[in-house]
């Protein structure tokens, strides 16, 4: 296994205080340790102790030259498994969006509410000829309607509304806050094949590389860009494919309290709001939503949340997607979700852990158990001279979001199995 030398680096950071009183002790039990267990048995005994936080350079020195990878493992009594059938189930089942009849064909000027809530209690498709259509208001589909462009580029739809940011954090309750399209309790519904842009007559936001200053409300004392691009509330087998979510007021996409939602081959980039609480893709309180082939950049984070008197965030799948932005993974009822064939990148401007479990400064619960992380990239460049940090990058094991904060330079992930022989977590339960 390869040496990660980095993370070792900040496990080596000891409060010697500790130090003494534990190191014969450790010594001896690690040679019955060598003599008596196979080698994921001594990774499970170097997670428990990294707890301490306080075990001196040398022994994590010769640990590294046993174990090689020495990511902390939970010693969970029995073998290993996860919930393959479940996540199976995650996204929105083929069927549902073939076939569908196109029910009204709009240009540019038309009204598209207006077409939705004319439209038959069967549904169908509505279809976007190429332009923009401006939103002055929410836009609120109907169950078994669909949204379609011609493509990403040449549709638009194009959110011109203004909000003060409200005193509820959006991740408590999204209704209070300003939304250019809404999916309130819909099922069957779907946004395919175009952009969702916030006033493009704006000046683009900020670029992250500019460090902190990107990294605040209100640019430029303008405080009524707080408008959510797309809320989904309380939905099941709803869809997003194939769009562009550009330049969003403040969090390009809100997932809460809903079911079974696919988020596929959609590219998020930029927004205006990316203070705390701002500027966030969130996935809350939902079960079987699937992130494929998504790509995020120019936003605050990613997050997958549950609140303590919530529903969970269970059985969620992000699969062959790319992040330039942190992933964040907290709350207790936050369990059982799989990242996978997935890469989180940060640049050296951006000063996060790359996938953390909860927030430290933010005072986060950290996640609940079965949080699984397979076949990823996962680094930090921290610019010239300096070792990039990674976590999870050994392909023949597989890893779990560890359930305490962590620190920046920490791993946030434990080792937790041998990887399958086959190529998904979701084929081998």
């Amino acid at each position: 296994m390869r040496k990660d030398w980095s993370v070792s680096s900040e496990l080596c950071a000891v409060a010697w205080e500790y130090i003494m009183p534990r190191v014969f002790s450790t010594a001896l039990l690690l040679g019955q340790l060598l003599v008596e267990s196979s080698q994921l048995v001594l990774v499970q005994f170097v997670a428990k102790m990294s707890h301490f936080r306080s075990l001196s350079r040398l022994l994590v020195f010769l640990l590294l030259l046993v174990c090689g990878d020495v990511s902390t493992a939970k010693d969970k009594g029995e073998p290993a498994t996860w919930p393959a059938a479940e996540w199976g189930k995650a996204g929105v089942p083929a069927d549902l969006m073939k076939n569908l009849p196109v029910i009204a064909n709009l240009q540019p000027g038309d009204d598209v509410q207006t077409a939705i809530d004319a439209a038959p209690v069967s549904g169908g498709v509505i279809f976007l000829t190429p332009g923009d259509y401006l939103l002055t208001a929410a836009l609120r589909l109907r169950s078994h309607m669909v949204l379609r462009g011609r493509d990403r580029v040449r549709t638009r739809l194009v959110i011109q509304m203004r909000s003060l940011r409200p005193d509820i954090p959006i991740a408590e309750d999204s209704s209070l806050w300003t939304s250019g399209i809404r999916f309130d309790a819909l099922e069957e519904s779907g946004l395919e094949e175009l952009t969702i842009v916030f006033d493009p007559t704006l000046p683009p936001p900020m670029k992250l590389s500019l460090g902190s200053a990107a990294f605040k409300d209100d640019p430029g004392d303008q405080k009524d860009l707080h408008v959510v691009s797309l809320c989904i509330d309380a939905a099941r087998n709803c869809w997003i494919t194939k769009c562009l979510i550009q330049n969003s007021g403040t969090c390009p996409l809100v997932i809460a309290n809903s079911q079974n939602i696919l988020v596929e081959e959609v590219i998020f980039e930029g927004a205006y709001n990316r203070g705390e609480g701002s500027g966030i893709c969130i996935l809350s309180r939902s079960t079987y939503t699937r992130f494929e082939k998504v790509k995020m950049g120019e936003i605050n984070s990613f997050v997958l949340m549950s609140s303590s008197d919530g529903p969970d965030c269970r059985y969620n799948v992000i699969s062959a997607s790319s992040f330039e932005i942190d992933v964040r993974v907290h709350g207790q009822g936050t369990m059982d979700n799989l990242i996978e064939n997935t890469e989180i990148a940060l640049a050296n401007w951006l000063d996060r852990t790359p996938l953390s479990p909860g927030n430290v400064n933010a005072r986060e619960v950290p996640p609940g158990p079965g949080n699984l992380v397979y076949l990823c990239t996962i680094t930090r460049d921290f610019g010239i001279g300096r070792r990039a940090f990674s976590m999870a990058d050994n392909p023949s094991m597989i890893y779990e979001v560890i359930e305490t904060r962590a620190r920046d330079r920490e791993s946030s992930v434990a080792v937790f199995a041998p990887a399958p022989p086959v190529g998904s977590l979701i084929d081998s339960p």
